[in-house]
């Protein structure tokens, strides 16, 4: 546990530069080992979204997994510890190969910079929080997207990854409004 608060608070470090300074970078180092090796690097980047009409902010997180521990249990945990701590909804996170990207709101990477401190100067660990609801989406690419953790559309509009057994969650009401207006 003090290793993933440990995460938490180099994330909401580097979520307080990456606001002013646009990018940051932390080291997250092996829990137990003597020397406290290195596990991985992570860099966050914060943009402001360039599409017309669009008022958005954009999220970066890219990691560089040391070599010695790429496929482990222990980078995985990190790579959830980190993802987690930005943003803990597990429908949020686009990815490609060792990086995810998220959109929001202008400030909401700042409240959340400050809300993971307070988890942390808690000692509490953020909540994963999996998906809520099963939306409908296209077909095309829908396994591809799945074992390679990219984001599909759902007809509500919202971006997800595939990642969840959607037949245990309710649907999505605006996936299915918008289902129930397709032609027959």
């Amino acid at each position: 546990m003090q290793w993933r608060l440990e995460i938490q608070r180099l994330t909401a470090d580097a979520l307080d530069l990456a606001k002013d300074h646009k990018s940051a970078r932390f080291q997250v180092r092996h829990p137990a080992a003597q020397p406290r090796h290195v596990v991985g690097t992570w860099t966050v980047e914060i943009s402001v979204s360039n599409e017309p009409g669009l008022d958005a902010e954009d999220c970066f997180v890219s990691a560089h997994i040391e070599p010695n521990f790429i496929g482990t249990n222990l980078a995985w945990q990190m790579r959830r510890a980190v993802l987690n701590a930005l943003c803990p909804f597990d429908q949020a996170w686009d990815r490609y190969k060792e990086t995810y990207s998220n959109i929001s709101e202008p400030g909401w990477w700042s409240e959340r910079a400050a809300a993971v401190r307070q988890y942390v100067e808690r000692g509490e660990l953020v909540e994963w929080r999996p998906g809520q609801a099963k939306h409908y989406c296209h077909r095309k690419d829908l396994a591809s997207s799945t074992i390679n953790g990219a984001a599909v559309r759902g007809m509500c509009g919202v971006f997800f990854v595939p990642t969840q057994d959607h037949d245990k969650l309710p649907m999505c009401p605006e996936c299915a409004d918008a289902h129930d207006q397709l032609p027959g």
